[in-house]
């Protein structure tokens, strides 16, 4: 990694990370206005960066954190909260978004939605032309492609959804060419993931970094990568049993009330709702915004591209954060968002197999590998009372 260190006299702000797409990976600056819900920001002393790995380069030591020490030796280990990281002088920045209850009606959720990701979409196309890439699967994703992009936009797709996605597009007559993705393995760019990785994740889940890399280059770099996140938490019933870290007596009762939900008398429903909610936006925040949120840092560090969430834009975000899921998510409405974009029905495929997670990645995400390749990129190590 080339650190490139960007001086900020003005106030810094999300923003100015986050839709930068110029070379910069670590911006200075005395005077910070800062509260990301997804996107990762880290901060040490006074330089912020989307990368952990980029803070710890710039200093040049690793203080290991025994706090994350700790998650990454549970035989459970998928994903580190958000608020923990492998140093210790290594904060992330942000906490869980508002959440007011302001929009109640599914019609205007979906107005408001409407506008609000193609304002988003918008903003980030008029700064360059590059051409968007689009990675799809699922029915989150496979929306971006009825938005009205201006640039050239071409979409990637892995199996098992590669060729669910292509009938998509030849179903809804939609001129963008799909090729598929594939989960190339990398020696040497596997260590670079794992040093990006800073363990935050489990990276059998972090797939098809190499063959990404791969198309990066072969744009010469001229290219804006396109995710859907989390649309199924504020379009459909998932924020009805998210939760985390994982309690199951808490699993079971949200389980049930999912099922139950839509039986329920609506002043009941509205009320468990709402008592419901503000947990589930916490756990977004502890979960998401690492295992779904980092990965597009991760992604922007490996690629040298902005990687970006269509759902977890400036005017998308302000919509999200007044929803009353409750009401206006009490069943899937994201083929309603689909109908909007597209100005008709959409057809979308019968099913959502996804893909399994990389085999070639397993057993490289922990404490061990990770320090293997900071000591080869000779920076010091300090334990701090970490018994190995």
């Amino acid at each position: 990694m080339k650190l490139v260190v960007k001086n900020i006299e003005h106030t810094l702000t999300e923003n100015d990370i986050w839709t930068s797409q110029t070379e910069e990976n670590v911006w200075h600056a005395k005077k910070v206005n800062l509260n990301p819900s997804f996107y990762p920001v880290y901060k040490w002393q006074d330089y912020y960066s989307y990368s952990i790995y980029a803070l710890i380069k710039l200093k040049g030591s690793l203080l290991v954190n025994e706090q994350a020490v700790n998650y990454i030796d549970d035989s459970k280990y998928d994903v580190i909260p958000s608020n923990i990281t492998i140093d210790r002088e290594i904060e992330r920045v942000g906490g869980p978004h508002n959440c007011s209850f302001k929009i109640s009606n599914v019609n205007d959720y979906i107005e408001k939605l409407h506008n609000a990701i193609i304002k988003d979409v918008k903003f980030i196309e008029n700064q360059s032309q590059k051409t968007n890439v689009i990675l799809c699967g699922g029915k989150d994703s496979l929306n971006l492609l009825l938005l009205p992009w201006k640039n050239k936009t071409i979409a990637y797709s892995a199996k098992p959804n590669y060729e669910l996605v292509k009938q998509f597009i030849v179903e809804n007559n939609l001129n963008i060419e799909c090729f598929e993705l594939i989960d190339k393995e990398n020696v040497q760019l596997l260590a670079d993931e794992k040093l990006e990785n800073c363990c935050r994740a489990d990276l059998t889940q972090w797939k098809w970094t190499g063959h990404l890399v791969e198309i990066a280059k072969a744009h010469n770099h001229q290219v804006v990568f396109w995710k859907g996140q989390l649309g199924d938490l504020y379009m459909d019933e998932t924020w009805k049993r998210y939760i985390f870290p994982a309690n199951r007596p808490k699993l079971f009762a949200l389980k049930v009330f999912k099922k139950l939900s839509k039986y329920l008398p609506s002043q009941l429903n509205t009320y468990i709702g709402h008592r419901i909610q503000p947990s589930v936006i916490k756990a977004s925040w502890n979960k998401s915004a690492t295992m779904q949120g980092s990965h597009l840092g991760f992604l922007r560090s490996l690629t040298n591209c902005l990687v970006l969430s269509s759902y977890h834009g400036k005017n998308v975000q302000n919509v999200i954060s007044n929803a009353d899921l409750s009401k206006v998510a009490n069943t899937d409405i994201r083929h309603l968002l689909g109908n909007k974009l597209a100005r008709r029905v959409v057809i979308y495929p019968n099913s959502n197999p996804g893909p399994k997670p990389s085999v070639f990645r397993e057993g490289i995400s922990g404490l061990d590998e990770f320090m293997a390749q900071i000591v080869k990129q000779e920076i010091s190590i300090v334990k701090n009372q970490v018994n190995r």
